[in-house]
């Protein structure tokens, strides 16, 4: 199978750039990014760097709609595929953007270190030029508390959660009720997953979402989820 990868127009406003890229090929390339380049071990140094997840993603598509519609940062809504990591850290105000990584492997990430929530990444990969958000991981005991590399987010941009609802915590009677039954399970960690269309400027294109959960005593202490549109 070929995974012929172009430019797409500009569609949103000039921070809104996408790449396109056949669903497949995409679905299956996320795998490998989360891994491989995003999601490796500390191998770099520091305990900034987003933390590992399966190896692969089951492909089995059983929501009717992305699982994740927003990010929240307190008073701070973000917009998957809209909002940059640029813009994130200029109206936060404090954070490091880091960078690793070339070509389809690059990646950039900023780390924030919460009060009662573990640590949160926000990411943006190869894929968006303008460094636009499309995963977001957090994890309850990661790292060692708030460093200059992961620094402590302003009490104004807590609590942290996705939807409005669902973050580290949240227990699993609370995500069942949210998502119903998992897509699929490996190693622990729960999969919910969705595969549609939508419409950009009379446009159509392909809609890739997901969310990986992992629970312990009922509660969810680690999470990822990842929103793409391609064609």
């Amino acid at each position: 199978m070929k995974c012929g990868i172009r430019m797409h127009p500009q569609v949103y406003t000039k921070s809104s750039a996408m790449r396109r890229i056949k669903p497949v090929c995409w679905f299956s390339g996320i795998a490998l990014f989360l891994v491989v380049g995003l999601y490796g071990t500390c191998a770099l140094g520091g305990d900034f760097w987003p933390p590992k997840v399966p190896d692969e993603i089951p492909e089995s598509f059983t929501l009717s709609h992305p699982p994740v519609q927003k990010i929240v940062l307190g008073n701070l809504t973000l917009q998957w595929e809209k909002t940059s990591l640029q813009e994130v850290r200029n109206t936060i105000g404090v954070g490091v953007i880091r960078h690793r990584g070339d070509a389809g492997d690059s990646e950039g990430s900023l780390c924030y270190h919460t009060r009662s929530s573990g640590r949160i990444w926000l990411i943006s990969g190869e894929m968006h030029t303008d460094q636009l958000i499309y995963i977001v991981s957090g994890k309850a005991d990661a790292g060692s508390g708030k460093s200059a590399d992961c620094p402590e987010l302003p009490a104004r941009f807590q609590p942290v959660s996705l939807n409005g609802a669902l973050w580290i915590g949240t227990s699993a009677n609370q995500l069942k009720k949210l998502f119903g039954p998992p897509s699929a399970t490996k190693d622990g960690w729960l999969f919910y997953s969705y595969l549609g269309k939508t419409k950009i400027r009379g446009e159509t294109f392909d809609r890739t979402a997901g969310l990986m959960v992992r629970t312990r005593n009922g509660k969810v202490v680690e999470l990822s989820a990842y929103h793409t549109t391609t064609d």
